[in-house]
C-alpha cells in the first residue's frame, strides 16, 4: 500500500488518464496524453538546432550586403549609362554644337559639326568673317526633342531669326563609338536643315566680289557667268567694286537667307553701267579737241567734227577764223564689250571769213567779210 500511494504521487497523470476513461461513453474514443516521464515519446522529438557560429553568420551577413550593393550598384550603372548616352553622349549635343555655333556667326565650327560637302569655291561664304557680319543671323534656338531609333535620331529644335521662329529637324547617325557610348554625328546625307544657296552672276572680268564689306575673290572669266555659294541663314550684302572710277555695277543686293525658307529662284544679277565721270571727262577731253579744231586757220580742219566745204574756186576764200558757239553733248553706252560715245544733242561752230565777190577775173579782187555756222556731232569708241 506505501508502494502505491507513492506510485501514485508520482504520476498524478496516469490517474487522472484513468478516470477519464472510466468517464467515457460507449463508442466514444479516448486520446491518451502523453505523460512526462514517457522515455519512448521523449525519443521522438525532433532534435534541437545547434546555435550557428557567430563568426559565420557575421560572414553570411557580410555576402548578403555585398550581393545587395553589387546588385543596387547594377541597376545604378544601367540608369546612369541610359542617362549618359541620352544626355552627355546623345546626338543632341552635337545639334547644340550645330546650332550655338550658327548663333555665334562661327561658320567655320558649323562646318566642322556638318561639312556641308561642296567645292571650295561654292563655300567661299562659310567664314567667320562673312558669315560673323552678316545681319539677322539665328538669334536663338531651344532643343525640343529627341527621337533615337537605333544608329539613327532627330533631333527636333526651334530657331528664332530676325524674329521668327521656325522649327528645325536636324538627322543624326551614330557609325562609331566613344568608349562604351555612341558617338553621333549630323548625318549629311539626309540633308543638313541649316544650310542653303543662292547664285549671283558675276559680269565679265570680275574677279572679286564683296559681301557684308569683306572682299570674296570668285574666277573671272571673260563672259558672264553664275556662281552658286552655299550659306547659313543670315543677310547677305553683295556688291561689285570696279578698279574704274568710269565703271559702276550698281548697289549692293541683299540676299535673306531665312532658316526653313525655299532657296531663291533666281540670281543676283549685276549690270555694268558708266558713272557720270566718264561723261564728264569724255565732255571735257572732245571740248578740248574741238577748241584745238578752232585754233586751226583752215576751212576744213583735218580730223576735226566741223568744217566748210569749199564749192569753187579756193582763191577766192581766205582768213577762216572759228568759233564754238556752242559744244555737243554725249552719251556713252557699252556695245560689243567696247565703250562708245556719241552725240546726244549737236552742238555749233561759226566760221569768219573773206570772199572775193568780183566775178571779173581782169579787175581787182572785192574782198568781202562772211560768216556762217555749222553743226558739231561725233562718235567713237
Amino acid at each position: 500500500a506505501g508502494d502505491a500511494a507513492a506510485s501514485s504521487a508520482q504520476h498524478p497523470a496516469q490517474e487522472t488518464v484513468s478516470a477519464q476513461r472510466d468517464a467515457t461513453a460507449p463508442g466514444e474514443q479516448t486520446r491518451v496524453l502523453p505523460t512526462y516521464d514517457d522515455a519512448e515519446h521523449t525519443a521522438s522529438l525532433p532534435p534541437q538546432r545547434t546555435p550557428m557560429d557567430p563568426a559565420k553568420k557575421k560572414r553570411i551577413r557580410w555576402i548578403a550586403v555585398v550581393v545587395g550593393a553589387l546588385i543596387l550598384l547594377g541597376v545604378v550603372a544601367a540608369v546612369v549609362f541610359s542617362i549618359l548616352s541620352r544626355t552627355v553622349f546623345g546626338p543632341d549635343n552635337q545639334a547644340e554644337d550645330l546650332l550655338q555655333s550658327a548663333r555665334d556667326g562661327k561658320a567655320s565650327a558649323v562646318a566642322d559639326v556638318a561639312d556641308p560637302n561642296v567645292s571650295t569655291a561654292q563655300r567661299a561664304l562659310l567664314t567667320d568673317e562673312v558669315y560673323g557680319a552678316a545681319q539677322h543671323r539665328i538669334s536663338s534656338y531651344e532643343i525640343k526633342d529627341t527621337r533615337i531609333d537605333g544608329d539613327h535620331a532627330t533631333v527636333s529644335a526651334t530657331v528664332t531669326q530676325d524674329g521668327v521662329t521656325t522649327p528645325v529637324d536636324v538627322p543624326m547617325v551614330s557609325d562609331s563609338r566613344n568608349g562604351l557610348f555612341k558617338s553621333w554625328r549630323v548625318d549629311g546625307s539626309a540633308g543638313i536643315p541649316l544650310y542653303q544657296t543662292f547664285s549671283v552672276e558675276v559680269p565679265a572680268g570680275v574677279s572679286e566680289l564683296t559681301v557684308n564689306d569683306k572682299k570674296v575673290p570668285v574666277d573671272a572669266q571673260d563672259q558672264s557667268h553664275s556662281t552658286q555659294f552655299t550659306v547659313l541663314p543670315g543677310d547677305y550684302a553683295v556688291g561689285i567694286d570696279s578698279a574704274s572710277k568710269y565703271v559702276s555695277y550698281g548697289g549692293q543686293q541683299v540676299a535673306e537667307i531665312r532658316a526653313g525658307s525655299e532657296p531663291m529662284s533666281s540670281a543676283m544679277s549685276f549690270d555694268q553701267s558708266y558713272t557720270p565721270a566718264l561723261e564728264q571727262d569724255l565732255t571735257k577731253q572732245l571740248n578740248a579737241s574741238l577748241d584745238t579744231c578752232a585754233k586751226k586757220s583752215e576751212f576744213e580742219p583735218q580730223g576735226c567734227a566741223f568744217g566748210y566745204p569749199i564749192f569753187g574756186d579756193e582763191e577766192d576764200y581766205r582768213n577762216p577764223s572759228w568759233t564754238i558757239e556752242r559744244y555737243p553733248t554725249y552719251s556713252v553706252s557699252s556695245l560689243g564689250g567696247e565703250t562708245t560715245f556719241t552725240t546726244r544733242k549737236s552742238g555749233e561752230a561759226r566760221l569768219d571769213y573773206q570772199y572775193n565777190d568780183q566775178w571779173d577775173e581782169d579787175k581787182p579782187a572785192k574782198w568781202k567779210d562772211r560768216d556762217t555756222t555749222t553743226s558739231i556731232s561725233t562718235s567713237g569708241t
